[in-house]
């Protein structure tokens, strides 16, 4: 798992895949929801940015001081009916 730092940005990444497995781009868009430790939303349906086809991620939550340490979670949805890979994820945070 990867861990994050104070004043760390995390690099969030997933890849978008048709019911083949072939890589393919999102529906309408592709978003991603992040809980801090205690499932509270911190990160609402954020759009995430497209670096090649249906490769996607999300870089705009900086960890503070004011967020809880532990383990946080994401869930990225595509608009689309199409199998996300790595639709669900987490990482640590750590206070050094």
């Amino acid at each position: 798992m990867k861990k994050y730092y104070i004043g760390s940005t995390p690099y969030l990444r997933c890849r978008d895949r048709n019911l083949s497995g072939a890589l393919e781009d999102a529906g309408t868009s592709i978003t991603i929801t992040v809980y801090n430790p205690n499932w509270k939303k911190i990160v609402d349906a954020a759009a995430m940015t497209k670096d090649s086809t249906g490769v996607y991620h999300y870089a705009g939550l900086t960890m503070l001081t004011t967020h809880l340490e532990g383990v946080w979670h994401y869930l990225i949805k595509d608009t689309s009916s199409s199998i996300i890979s790595d639709a669900m994820g987490e990482f640590e945070y750590v206070r050094r």
